[in-house]
């Protein structure tokens, strides 16, 4: 069983997470940082939307895949309920990042 989320990430998180990026990437303003991120955010979904794969050098793969649909028993009515395919988005990530959680 999934295990509730203990806390929600916060501005103070977020704002933590651009800084640090903004400091290894030498940038002295946190907003283009947001800008650039949001925008590769923008891109991804939109390219999932259309169903393409979408590589992230160093990092990984998204890509959509489709779950086949079937036939199931319904428990109250006793009724052969069918339902059909369903697209879920997956990410395969890329060798050297597997490698490095693998390693610790």
């Amino acid at each position: 069983m999934k295990q509730p989320r203990k806390s929600f990430p916060t501005k103070e998180k977020e704002g933590l997470f651009f800084e640090k990026i903004a400091i290894e990437s030498n940038m002295s303003d946190i907003q283009p940082v947001k800008d650039m991120y949001f925008a590769m955010l923008r891109v991804i979904m939109e390219s999932l939307r259309n169903d393409e794969n979408i590589y992230l050098p160093q990092w990984g793969e998204f890509m959509i895949k489709i779950r086949k649909g079937g036939t199931v028993h319904h428990k109250e009515t006793g009724q052969m309920v069918s339902f059909g395919d369903t697209k879920y988005v997956s990410f395969k990530p890329f060798y050297k990042l597997r490698h490095y959680f693998k390693e610790k």
